[in-house]
């Protein structure tokens, strides 16, 4: 076969198998609201600078600027607002301060540990006789909840934003110490009131129909973290106090904690599963199906616990997997709109990449990072 026919049928079959992703990218670029202040929002950046937001660095977590612009724009409902993947407590954390009330779900125990001990009425100072010792012992030897969550929060500082392990620029009891410090700072100026935590499955909230006045929120994306290892050092030290572990709500970050499901996921998604199989030594489609179908189940509930006209504010981002590109945050909007919420606003919010892949007739298709506003 001449080059020229062979390279027109390997063409050919590239757009074939991305067909339905190319018509939701050519879709949404008609729907897509560029907007450039957005970028800074997304992302935990300011957190060093914010009170109360800054004593955790959890990195994976959204600006606390993105909470007050949702509370100000989006409208919401009377009623708890609901952040069904709490992180580091940002969304009820600045709901608190802006004298809102809110519910913040997570599967990692020391997280909501740590979110809700900033909440506590009384806090003292720390004993005299602390020795210098490691983050395990002075955890061991701490007993009021507020000087426990502030020793985690020490030991996060000496761990990357991927979970490997960094030195620290002082001993634990000199970081203890500095980090009491700025909590006494921040509750000096405010009290934080309002505010819940609870051990919660966003696939299957614990909430009644219609209670919740809006939601704001970021799922985990795929490929992107594993936010079992970001947090597994205080994890870790949690379990050893006697605290829970920590349970698996949804396939993200780079491994799958389950059997590869047989049911099927949204069209767009399985186009992007049949490729990435067609690759020879590609792997992950299961933990693809699997992610979709968590986001299908985490949505449904998102839909069902809102009130009626509630708003839903999601950050969610796209991905390239072995050189197969996936629009996650168009799947995740189609899924949402079978769920009988209505797209308000799609906005373009960074690039994670600006080289992309040839997706049918697309150039360069790259993954970003979107916000979705929806409502119900």
């Amino acid at each position: 076969m001449p080059r020229w026919k062979k390279n027109k049928s390997v063409r050919a079959q590239q757009k074939e198998q991305a067909r339905l992703r190319e018509e939701l990218e050519l879709e949404a670029r008609k729907e897509f609201q560029h907007i450039d202040e957005l970028a800074s929002l997304v992302i935990a950046r300011d957190r060093g600078s914010e009170p109360f937001h800054r004593l955790f660095p959890y990195r994976q977590g959204f600006s606390p600027e993105l909470v007050r612009v949702f509370l100000n724009q989006a409208q919401p409902a009377s009623g708890t607002i609901l952040d069904p993947f709490s992180g580091g407590g940002t969304t009820a954390i600045e709901c608190a301060r802006e004298g809102a009330p809110a519910l913040g779900f997570d599967v990692v125990p020391a997280l909501l540990f740590i979110a809700s001990s900033l909440f506590e009425d009384e806090i003292p100072a720390l004993p005299d006789d602390l020795a210098d010792t490691s983050f395990r012992n002075l955890c061991l030897r701490l007993k009021h909840p507020a000087h426990v969550a502030m020793a985690l929060c020490c030991a996060a500082r000496t761990v990357t934003g991927e979970g490997r392990e960094k030195q620290a620029d002082s001993s634990p009891l000199e970081m203890l110490r500095a980090q009491m410090a700025m909590l006494f700072e921040d509750r000096s100026r405010e009290r934080l009131r309002g505010g819940f935590f609870v051990q919660a499955d966003a696939r299957e909230l614990p909430l009644a129909d219609g209670c919740v006045g809006g939601i704001l929120t970021s799922p985990p994306y795929i490929a992107k973290y594993d936010y079992e290892v970001v947090t597994k050092k205080i994890s870790a030290l949690y379990a050893d106090l006697g605290g829970g572990r920590s349970g698996f709500q949804i396939a993200g970050g780079k491994r799958l904690k389950a059997p590869p499901p047989r049911r099927k996921c949204h069209e767009a998604a399985e186009e992007a599963i049949a490729e990435l199989a067609g690759k020879s030594g590609a792997k992950g489609s299961g933990m693809i199906r699997a992610y979709f179908l968590d986001v299908e189940r985490m949505i449904a509930e998102c839909a069902r616990v809102l009130a009626d006209e509630a708003p839903m504010w999601m950050v969610i981002a796209g991905a390239d997997v072995c050189g197969v590109y996936i629009p996650s945050d168009l799947i995740a909007k189609d899924i949402a709109i079978t769920r009988g919420l209505h797209l308000e606003a799609l906005c373009h919010v960074r690039h994670l990449r600006h080289s992309g892949k040839i997706l049918g007739s697309i150039e360069n298709a790259a993954p970003r990072e979107s916000l979705i506003c929806l409502r119900k």
